[in-house]
């Protein structure tokens, strides 16, 4: 099954837009990334706790200290260096790279469909 399409192109003003949204997200990771940084420079203002192996076990109750070092490391982990990626990449898309991966999964989905289209030929 051929599935055919026609995509219509933007006009210039919705292009001109949309550049304007990329380049918004473009500085929107630059300043995520920043904030990484400023994370990084609290997380390495805190001072370690000799008692961490034991609070990391369970074995005692965890200090502010340790709490900290754990919110600032998933903030990061969990936040900002995913919505980095998120806004990085937006800004990154094109008309034609959102063709390919499209064709791509029209394919992938078509050979998934017809499963003897992928036997070897002898």
């Amino acid at each position: 099954m051929t599935v055919k399409h026609t995509r219509r192109k933007p006009t210039v003003a919705a292009r001109r837009k949309t550049a304007v949204v990329q380049a918004g997200l473009s500085r929107l990771a630059r300043r995520l990334q920043e904030l990484e940084g400023q994370a990084r420079a609290l997380r390495r203002a805190i001072p370690g706790s000799p008692r961490r192996a034991a609070m990391q076990e369970d074995e005692i109750p965890p200090d502010v200290a340790t709490e900290l070092v754990a919110a600032i490391e998933c903030l990061i982990a969990d936040c900002v260096k995913p919505a980095t990626r998120i806004a990085r990449e937006a800004s990154r898309l094109t008309e034609a790279t959102l063709e390919r991966e499209w064709r791509k999964r029209q394919r992938e989905r078509a050979a998934s469909l017809n499963p003897e289209s992928q036997l070897p030929t002898f």
